[in-house]
């Protein structure tokens, strides 16, 4: 960052490159070869659905056929991110902690409490290694906060996010 007295607070949300000690669900299917990514079934979609959150919609007719459509419409954004997590050239880098800790900012990490797609050990990781970062869980969450909880999400930036910067 060239210009961090900029940035009054910063708030990563889920965040992926923060190195884990444990691999999540999401990360043992890519670590075996596996794509969440690519469903073509209501299955699948369900399944993917279920690693992003908490509570996922339900699936009855029409809404589950048109998510599904609309989802496999966007494969390509789909691709590129499985490109970036599983190319060696194009990984997400890790997150400089050290530098992270540096900004003169108020910083905050949310996670779901039952988050899926990225590993809880790295919120240790975070507070052992940033200075002063507030660690939030968010109850009855998976990875999508600003979904399974946004009423939550919203009272928490206002209140510990927006008021402590």
């Amino acid at each position: 960052m060239e210009s961090p007295s900029y940035v009054k607070t910063l708030t990563l949300i889920g965040p992926v490159g923060v190195p884990a000690t444990s691999s999540s669900e999401f990360f043992s299917l890519v670590d075996e070869g596996k794509n969440p990514f690519w469903a073509s079934t209501q299955q699948e979609y369900t399944h993917l659905l279920g690693l992003a959150l908490k509570n996922p919609p339900p699936e009855f007719w029409p809404l589950s056929n048109f998510l599904l459509a609309d989802y496999a419409k966007r494969q390509p954004i789909y691709k590129h991110i499985w490109q970036t997590i599983t190319d060696s050239d194009q990984r997400v880098l890790p997150i400089d902690l050290a530098r992270l800790s540096e900004l003169p900012c108020s910083k905050h990490v949310i996670m779901g409490d039952e988050e899926r797609t990225i590993h809880h050990s790295i919120l240790k990781k975070l507070t052992d290694q940033v200075s002063g970062i507030g660690v939030h869980q968010c109850p009855e969450s998976g990875h999508s906060v600003q979904c399974d909880q946004p009423k939550w999400l919203a009272d928490l930036v206002r209140t510990e996010v927006i008021g402590s910067s």
